[in-house]
């Protein structure tokens, strides 16, 4: 079985609009991503999700991956895990209304 865990944002800036590497998955069955963020200052505040594609150009945000982060006062994470993987492209995205902080997230994707 063929696994990957790799990182797709780096000491990402939530103080702007994130958009990680885009993820090819043709051969995966399921993923699972994490986001790990800490408090910059003055607390993150915003939307995260998961984007996914058939071809690579054109992205859709997938159904229930949109999380609302409030302003929290210490280190915060999430994860989801998508199985049954059936489109070709994932990316995670960021998308701040206020705020700042530092975003880690990682990917890990399982298949043949």
């Amino acid at each position: 079985m063929r696994v990957e865990n790799i990182p797709i944002v780096t000491n990402g800036n939530m103080a702007s609009t994130i958009t990680s590497t885009p993820i090819r998955l043709d051969w995966s069955l399921g993923v699972s991503v994490q986001a790990v963020w800490v408090n910059g200052g003055s607390a993150p505040n915003g939307n995260m999700s998961l984007q996914a594609s058939l071809d690579g150009i054109n992205w859709t945000v997938m159904p229930s991956t949109t999380l609302p982060v409030p302003n929290t006062a210490s280190t915060q994470n999430n994860m989801w895990n998508i199985p049954d993987i059936f489109y070709n492209w994932i990316q995670f995205i960021w998308v701040p209304t206020s705020g700042s902080g530092t975003l880690q997230v990682r990917l890990n994707s399982k298949g043949q």
